[in-house]
């Protein structure tokens, strides 16, 4: 019994086994989705693939630089959060926790605009996470 309790333990204080809480010490984040985005500037879309409301947002820029220019939240009634920022990502990093209007949002989608800026260190992957 000792011993299934110690390999219990390992495996939930393993790093990475669980997305929802990778790097954010707080199990109210979901990964509400990821795109690999291309070398010049561009726009592109994350389908929020998980049900349930979000009261906050936050991003994510993986293995390469990254300018983003702009950040329009659609949530499920078809309103539009326009974020209104620009945040320039070194590889690795996070944006701020992005307040969304009103608490309980549920989220369709997320359009961001941007431009990646070292084309010889691959392609940037973006990931938004979600606060419910």
């Amino acid at each position: 019994m000792k011993m299934l309790s110690i390999l219990a333990v390992s495996v939930i204080l393993m790093p990475g086994c669980a997305a929802r809480l990778r790097g954010h010490g707080d199990a109210g984040w979901e990964r509400l989705g990821t795109r690999t985005v291309n070398f010049h500037a561009d726009h592109d879309t994350i389908l929020a693939g998980l049900q349930g409301t979000f009261r906050a947002i936050r991003i994510e820029v993986d293995r390469s630089e990254l300018e983003m220019f702009d950040i329009k939240v659609h949530f499920g009634n078809g309103e539009v959060f326009d974020a209104g920022t620009r945040i320039h990502f070194h590889e690795g990093t996070w944006s701020r926790v992005i307040d969304l209007p009103r608490t309980e949002r549920i989220i369709k989608r997320i359009d961001f605009w941007y431009k990646t800026q070292h084309r010889g260190e691959g392609r940037a992957v973006v990931t938004v996470w979600g606060l419910n």
